[in-house]
């Protein structure tokens, strides 16, 4: 069974989370409409994606974190013009794994990875949020761990 992910939000204060391919409603911590947000809990270990299989849009502004059949991940604005991405593609990506640690990991079939959004913490619990903040031309993504609130922002240039 393949997993898509579409992380939609509605209202400021309603989302949804994916866990063990079950829906679950939650509320958000959203102060505006363009919040959108994919929650891992960090004892599953790690949660993988197939290329073409994750994807992270913000329904207020359609910016979206896409990762791509051609396993690059890619930031798109609003208006559909790639920001950034992990310069993946034709390199063999395989998967796209949200770690326990909190690092979002491009891998190779031979678990080589290929490129990391540098977050990494030794964190004893609690749920990690993916989150894509839709702001016209420069969505931007943060971490942030809800057990401790420790917040990182990805290295994108």
């Amino acid at each position: 069974m393949k997993k898509y992910i579409r992380a939609l939000i509605s209202a400021p204060l309603v989302s949804a989370t994916i866990l063990a391919g079950a829906l679950v409603p939650q509320a958000a911590h959203a102060d505006d409409g363009t919040l959108s947000e994919y929650k891992w809990d960090s004892s599953s270990g790690y949660v993988d994606f197939a290329p073409g299989e994750f994807w992270v849009q913000s329904r207020t502004d359609s910016s979206q974190l896409v990762f791509q059949t051609d396993g690059n991940l890619v930031l798109y604005s609003a208006s559909g013009r790639a920001l950034w991405h992990s310069q993946t593609y034709g390199r063999g990506a395989a998967k796209l794994s949200l770690q326990s640690d909190g690092n979002v990991v491009v891998y190779r079939a031979n678990n080589t990875p290929l490129w990391s959004s540098g977050v990494s913490r030794a964190v004893p619990g609690g749920t990690w949020e993916l989150v894509l903040l839709g702001t016209g031309a420069a969505p931007t993504i943060n971490e942030r761990n809800r057990l401790t609130g420790t917040r990182d922002f990805w290295r994108i240039p």
